[in-house]
């Protein structure tokens, strides 16, 4: 284990990341999303840009620390290492199998 993880695992840094990922995956599922809507989103609420907010500063804060303190990391591995915690999430929280039509939210031309 390196050094970066061992202090993010000590500090349990990922944890507030994480919790704001899982509030946004459950606001997701609220609005009977799927996973091919989050690559084109219907619309984007307040809330979830809320979220997308908190979830890059809680990041940001992080890699911060790592810097202040002059532990070395890559943001590859960073990112490889963070993965399996969303992953984790996403197979706690599946979003529907994207066979719902979509609402219309009065922003297509029909």
């Amino acid at each position: 284990m390196k050094m970066w993880q061992k202090y993010i695992e000590k500090k349990e840094g990922l944890k507030p990341l994480l919790k704001s990922y899982l509030e946004l995956r459950r606001l997701f599922q609220s609005y009977d999303w799927s996973e091919s809507d989050l690559s084109n989103p219907p619309f984007y609420s307040g809330k979830m840009m809320a979220l997308r907010d908190e979830m890059n500063s809680h990041l940001s804060k992080i890699k911060k620390d790592l810097n202040d303190l002059g532990i070395d990391y890559n943001n590859e591995d960073f990112n490889n290492y963070l993965m399996p915690f969303l992953n984790k999430i996403n197979e706690l929280t599946p979003l529907s199998d994207g066979n719902n039509k979509r609402r219309n939210q009065g922003d297509e031309d029909n």
